[in-house]
């Protein structure tokens, strides 16, 4: 049934990326809605434990008002996988169009992610221990456009990017490709400039990300201004120029709330043992109330 088929394929997803990257899957459940069958959604979440004096936070810190912040993406070499993917994730799958399907698709690689943890580790030791203020963000929908855009606002701040920096997979890619891309395993920070170099040379060098993944590794890809816009360059030209506030504060969206689907019975004193045990059965059976210690 598409059911299980959905939920084995949930199953697969959970496990090919959770197991190698080395985080322990807890706990999970699954819901199904005839609405869904064509386009499922899978919510991810871990949960960890920090010191509060150690939280880095998604934001550009105020200092960059004041000091140089570079903007430096790490991790994966950027190629079009997930491309259009934020818009994709909401269209019902075309079987027939099965080819931009796949481009709208994010490929993952955990065990590069596991390299970028480690890499992660040892630059958070260095920030600590260093007291350097900075803001670190993870590329999802929408790529560079929307991590740099998000830092950048969430602090106050605009920020230039440009693309012809960017580390790619894939010689030609168009910049509209490299900045909404949505290449997995990539990071998103901003750093004073004087502590770019060492970030960079943290994953070119001391974990030689490249080793791993073809042209990985960390860039300065743009930086921080007091100019509250959002601007992309590419090969020397100006290829975007908008409000910052337009792609991320001032957007917002009304969704319809779809009903779960759940199976109740009516039991009755009149019914057999046989009845209540027919329509108890029935109800535990279905895929919304039975347990879901399959899924993780």
């Amino acid at each position: 049934s598409i059911v299980k088929d959905i939920k084995d394929r949930v199953i697969l997803g959970v496990s090919d990326y959770a197991n190698p990257l080395g985080v322990p899957v807890l706990g999970g459940e699954t819901v199904y809605h005839p609405s869904y069958n064509e386009n499922c959604l899978v919510n991810v979440a871990a949960i960890g434990l920090v010191e509060e004096s150690e939280i880095i936070h998604s934001y550009a810190p105020k200092r960059a008002g004041i000091e140089p912040y570079d903007v430096i993406l790490i991790g994966k070499s950027t190629d079009a996988s997930g491309f259009g993917g934020a818009s994709f994730s909401s269209q019902t799958l075309d079987k027939e169009d099965e080819s931009s399907n796949l481009g709208a698709v994010q490929l993952h690689d955990p065990f590069m992610k596991r390299v970028v943890v480690e890499a992660m580790k040892q630059l958070f030791k260095e920030i600590r221990g260093n007291n350097i203020e900075v803001g670190y963000k993870d590329l999802g929908a929408g790529g560079i456009a929307c991590a740099a855009s998000e830092i950048a606002a969430s602090g106050g701040f605009g920020v230039d990017i440009d693309l012809s920096k960017v580390l790619c997979g894939i010689e030609g890619l168009g910049p509209e490709v490299i900045s909404c891309s949505e290449t997995q395993e990539r990071f998103c920070m901003v750093v004073p400039r004087g502590f770019s170099q060492r970030c960079c040379d943290i994953f070119n060098k001391d974990f030689d990300m490249g080793r791993f993944y073809p042209n990985a590794g960390a860039s300065v890809v743009g930086h921080v201004t007091n100019n509250p816009f959002f601007r992309l360059f590419h090969k020397g030209e100006v290829v975007g120029n908008i409000p910052i506030t337009a792609i991320t504060t001032d957007v917002s969206v009304i969704r319809e709330s779809k009903p779960k689907e759940m199976v109740v019975t009516e039991l009755s004193a009149s019914m057999s043992k046989e009845q209540i045990k027919e329509n108890l059965e029935k109800s535990l059976s279905h895929p919304n109330n039975c347990s879901k210690k399959p899924v993780y």
